[in-house]
């Protein structure tokens, strides 16, 4: 088994491509038209906010990044 594969499960690609075919055209987009993180987010009514908007500075913002993708890759 390979580096890559251990990396997504079997189905995952196909599976994000299915779903991202489906939202482009909720929003009214033709299938590869580039997907607008703003439009998707107000599409599934996610409240997106700027860093200075909740009172993170950049760094701290980028260790939160930086410790949530080590967890996510520790504990798969």
């Amino acid at each position: 088994m390979s580096f890559k594969n251990n990396l997504l499960q079997r189905g995952f690609k196909a599976e994000a491509q299915r779903q991202s075919e489906q939202f482009r055209k909720d929003i009214g987009l033709q299938i590869y038209d580039p997907l607008d993180a703003f439009r998707l987010a107000e599409h599934s009514k996610v409240t997106v906010y700027n860093i200075d908007e909740i009172g993170l500075s950049l760094l701290l913002f980028a260790f939160i990044v930086i410790l949530t993708f080590l967890l996510y890759y520790q504990f798969r």
